[in-house]
């Protein structure tokens, strides 16, 4: 039976000093600020899949003029 194996990076003291200093200049603690990278890199993906699907979609049949109709299409160019 084989084990995965996950590889976990290694950190210096400089790491955390560089990101103490991140989240002191935005007024935040350091636990929050990493809460809040993470939210980001979360939101990141989603929007990552979504695009993809988006993607995937946009050749099939009625797509085009169901998203204009759902989401009131482009603006139109100014003259």
């Amino acid at each position: 039976m084989s084990q995965a194996h996950l590889t976990v990076p290694q950190h210096t003291t400089a790491d955390g000093v560089h990101l103490a200093a991140l989240a002191k200049a935005r007024g935040m603690s350091l636990a929050a600020y990493l809460d809040d990278l993470s939210q980001q890199e979360e939101h990141q993906a989603l929007l990552g899949r979504a695009t993809a699907a988006f993607d995937a979609a946009i050749d099939r049949p009625g797509f085009v003029d169901a998203f204009d109709k759902a989401f009131g299409g482009l603006p139109s160019a100014r003259k």
